[in-house]
């Protein structure tokens, strides 16, 4: 695990990842969040794809601090000394904001740019060598876009029903991104010659698919709206 991913969701605001913070080398982390939040966190490797998530939340008080030992250990287990932890021998780290189009999440401004770079030129609607039936252009159909409408059968998330990637608990290597069909696809023999992501993009990609695949970050309809016109939704205030 290289770092872990720090979410956000509140019904009355917005749906947004907060960034990431570093882990040493001993496994331990040490950070700030903002208080009286619903928190959730993925820990996540060197490329930036989740390798656990978490289905629940965490509050904090102000001045409130928590550690994930407890749950995450034997129930007759003695808690490891954390003044021995690299992270504790510093100030707690500050949370590093991911790519544009993940405060609050808006898949036009996070995923979008990275289809018509890579994607579009093939996947643009029209005929003849090299194009393909699947169009992936942004434009607005019905509440979503055009391409996020398309790229549904390439996904998997998490919901209520079988078609779920699990009913009940994430599990290493079968989150968002492991799930999905589409990085799959991209790591296929033709997509390899002709698209050549950058790690930044694929960052992107795998921040998506392990978010869930959203298309709207934020709830309420004026800034649905502007979302979906490719519009920056400036973030709720955080305490």
């Amino acid at each position: 695990v290289n770092q872990p991913r720090i979410g956000h969701a509140n019904a009355e605001s917005a749906r947004m990842m907060l960034g990431t913070v570093p882990v040493e080398r001993d496994g331990s982390a040490y950070f700030r969040v903002p208080a009286r939040k619903a928190l959730y966190f993925q820990a996540v490797d060197e490329e930036g794809k989740a390798v656990q998530s978490m289905r629940s939340v965490t509050y904090l008080q102000p001045g409130e601090r928590r550690s994930c030992l407890g749950c995450h250990q034997e129930t007759a287990a003695v808690g490891a000394n954390q003044q021995g932890l690299l992270a504790m021998q510093r100030p707690a780290s500050k949370i590093e904001p991911g790519p544009e189009g993940t405060m609050p999440f808006g898949y036009p401004l996070l995923v979008q740019g990275v289809l018509d770079k890579n994607c579009v030129r093939c996947h643009d609607g029209s005929e003849g060598e090299g194009k393909s039936q699947l169009v992936l252009s942004g434009e607005p159909e019905e509440t979503f876009s055009r391409s996020y409408e398309n790229l549904r059968p390439y996904v998997k998330w998490y919901e209520w029903g079988g078609a779920s990637i699990t009913q009940d608990v994430t599990m290493p290597g079968r989150i968002g991104a492991d799930e999905s069909p589409l990085m799959k696809v991209l790591a296929d023999q033709t997509h390899k010659e002709h698209v050549n992501l950058t790690a930044e993009e694929r960052e992107r990609l795998y921040i998506w698919l392990d978010g869930n695949v959203p298309f709207y970050g934020t709830y309420g309809k004026e800034e649905q709206s502007a979302q979906k016109a490719g519009k920056v939704v400036a973030p709720p205030i955080l305490q």
